[in-house]
């Protein structure tokens, strides 16, 4: 149990510390947690993280290659929490 907490920790730390642009959906595509440099691209506060959805903010055309990805992605497991 300890294992897991400490690559929790990890992850935490790998997400907020990142100059990359990071950021969990739901599957409905609602942005539920970003990092720093996504809210400053995007100009918001924290309160307002939980507003957008990601599919907003993609060209309307690609949204439906992303819904497979993400929808491939699932089905192999890679949705833990």
């Amino acid at each position: 149990m300890a294992e897991v907490r400490k690559n929790e920790i990890s992850l935490e730390a790998f997400f907020y510390l990142s100059g990359d642009y990071m950021f969990v959906l739901n599957k409905e595509g609602v942005i539920m947690k970003m990092n720093q440099p996504f809210k400053q691209l995007l100009g918001i506060e924290d309160e307002q993280e939980h507003q957008i959805n990601f599919y907003d903010l993609v060209y309307f055309e690609d949204v439906r290659y992303i819904i497979i990805t993400l929808g491939n992605c699932i089905k192999e497991g890679y949705n833990e929490k």
